[in-house]
């Protein structure tokens, strides 16, 4: 598949096919990739990489990110009376970054080659033991924790279930990049569902929440 040049914003996130990310842009440079995509000759779309190294903000501040990063479509964009925009995007498709050329830009621009999406071996009842397990870990979360939530259905689709249980299961950043990176839904169903099947006998041996407050709000919030 040839390469494409596509704009990125490097975040301390890994955003999934499929799943929301809302964004609140307020540094010149990223205000000026928003400018670029959303005017006339804009795609309305740009490319999310995890970071490995730097952070999110500061224009100096180098950064290194994963080779694996997610497209972003841009459904919504709202001026805000202090500048900023808030930005509603979904994750798209995946991409392997090949190079980060220099431009006259002031953000990152990647020369990326896209993924394919492959179902991979996906046996009957797989599909249905990965969601069982992932309602199963949500629902003791919330007793535990004594927060009710509405839990959104699970897509039926093995590839979109695949990615939306990966952004749901709670993990470290480079856990979740693995996931993002795994080539087929049914490799990726197999691994998201190891984890819940280890989540859910930690948190009924100890009936402890080993996350953080952040993390932990983040999870029931999606859901």
């Amino acid at each position: 598949m040839a390469e494409v040049a596509v704009p990125l914003f490097p975040l301390d996130h890994v955003l999934m096919p499929g799943c929301g990310l809302p964004l609140r842009i307020f540094e010149p440079r990223y205000r000026q990739l928003l400018a670029d995509v959303t005017g006339p000759e804009g795609s309305r779309r740009f490319g999310v990489v995890s970071l490995i190294e730097g952070r999110e903000v500061g224009a100096d501040s180098p950064v290194r990110t994963a080779t694996v990063g997610t497209i972003a479509e841009i459904l919504d964009v709202e001026a805000q009376p202090d500048g900023t925009f808030a930005v509603l995007t979904v994750g798209s498709s995946r991409f392997e970054m090949i190079r980060m050329p220099e431009t006259t830009a002031p953000y990152l621009v990647g020369e990326v080659r896209m993924l394919d999406e492959p179902m991979g071996d996906v046996p009957d009842g797989l599909p249905e033991s990965t969601r069982a397990s992932a309602l199963a870990y949500t629902e003791l979360l919330a007793r535990l924790t004594r927060i009710d939530t509405e839990i959104e259905p699970y897509p039926r689709d093995p590839i979109a279930l695949s990615y939306r249980l990966a952004s749901d299961t709670p993990l470290p950043g480079a856990e979740r990049q693995a996931l993002l990176e795994i080539e087929s839904a049914g490799e990726r169903l197999r691994a998201v569902g190891r984890i819940l099947r280890r989540e859910l006998t930690l948190l009924r041996q100890t009936r402890t929440i080993a996350v953080s407050p952040a993390v932990l709000n983040e999870i029931l919030g999606r859901n």
